[in-house]
């Protein structure tokens, strides 16, 4: 590959530089056309001596797209990094025509303890959206990203929160305000604002070209979009047939004021039940005081009104193994597949008539054993009663 020289004429649409840490960075950038992409780096800004390609390339043969997403590995920490994006033929740079550049951070022994953001993103037709790019940006805090998986579904770790001014780990409070956007291929755009401790998991499924704003001071579970929002139903959340990344899922919905809520949540080796009272903001929540394993699990709700009626719903939906999260760049060809769960089983000892059986090859000893020592037994016991 020729190290291209010339500067391009029109500078990149966007470029954000996301995910940084010690020892690598992400890199994301829109050009004006579809075209190849990848990124040149180096310590020295006069000599780039190194090259890095889009994650979803499985060769250095870069593929055509208008969104490109280069992850930088191995960095060295506390380091200053220069790089230019390029197409194989020219070289974006600054407004003031140079590289752009980034500092890596220093090894932190810490981590937050926040859960990961997730959610899914569709296109306008409701089908799934792959490869979208999602930025999260915390005030003062370096963005962070990832790429939608073949499913839609996104998720971005925010164990690694860092701070602008000082290099540093941050942890956000529970009602700072976080800013998602997500980038399609065919040049859409959404726009999503959410306090943090709303983003595990987003409320609704992004639908790609709407705007959507989590930030109202209500438990009402609608967002504010720019389509009409959806009918109320006595379960919220989960949505049927999730596939949830965390053992503590959000269990949620809407009913009159002063229902009481029965809920029952049953798995293949979980069964929980609670009992709840709709309070005035018409909904109601259960907060779950243990981790869920990872399996398929039932939803079962009945509503009962000051009037006396009855309102059932049930509801399906999984818990991934922590292995099924994806934490970084997705592939589209990436599944959230749960690997099979082995089974115990119970052995139930029931008294049986004895039945002669033939003898056969490799006699199992122990049998043999247990049998004359309950004889024994059994001998001993007749002595005594006599």
């Amino acid at each position: 590959m020729s190290t291209p020289i010339q500067a391009a004429k029109q500078p990149v649409k966007k470029i954000v530089i996301s995910n940084v840490s010690a020892e690598q960075v992400a890199i994301f950038w829109q050009s004006n056309q579809n075209e190849p992409g990848f990124i040149l780096y180096g310590t020295d800004k006069d000599s780039l001596d190194k090259s890095a390609f889009d994650v979803r390339e499985e060769t250095k043969a870069s593929a055509v797209r208008a969104n490109h997403y280069v992850v930088l590995k191995d960095l060295v920490e506390n380091t200053p990094y220069y790089f230019k994006p390029s197409n194989g033929k020219e070289v974006y740079v600054t407004k003031q025509k140079e590289p752009y550049h980034f500092n890596t951070t220093r090894k932190s022994q810490t981590v937050n303890s926040l859960k990961p953001a997730y959610g899914k993103v569709v296109s306008k037709n409701s089908r799934a959206l792959a490869n979208a790019i999602v930025i999260l940006t915390v005030k003062g805090a370096h963005p962070l990203s990832s790429i939608s998986k073949i499913t839609g579904e996104w998720l971005v770790p925010l164990n690694g929160i860092i701070d602008v001014q000082t290099g540093l780990l941050t942890v956000p409070t529970a009602n700072d305000p976080v800013q998602i956007d997500v980038y399609s291929e065919a040049a859409e755009q959404s726009n999503i604002k959410v306090p943090i401790d709303k983003v595990s998991p987003i409320a609704e499924t992004i639908t790609i070209g709407k705007n959507y704003d989590f930030t109202q001071k209500t438990e009402v579970l609608a967002a504010q979009t720019s389509a009409s929002p959806k009918k109320s139903n006595l379960i919220s959340f989960p949505e049927s047939n999730a596939k949830i990344p965390s053992s503590e899922p959000l269990i949620k919905g809407l009913s009159s004021v002063g229902s009481v809520i029965t809920a029952q949540l049953r798995g293949k080796s979980t069964f929980l039940t609670k009992t709840i009272t709709v309070g005035a903001d018409k909904t109601w929540k259960w907060t779950l005081t243990q981790a869920l394993p990872p399996e398929t699990y039932t939803l079962s709700i009945n509503a009962k009104d000051k009037q006396g009626g009855v309102t059932n719903e049930t509801r399906k939906f999984s818990i991934l193994k922590t292995g099924d999260q994806v934490l970084g760049e997705a592939t589209p060809s990436a599944t959230l597949a749960p690997s099979p769960i082995a089974e115990v089983a119970t052995v139930t000892i029931t008294p049986l008539t004895p039945t002669p059986t033939l003898p056969i090859s490799g006699n199992n000893v122990s049998i043999f054993a247990i049998s004359s020592i309950s004889l024994i037994v059994l001998g001993l016991g007749l002595l005594v009663a006599f």
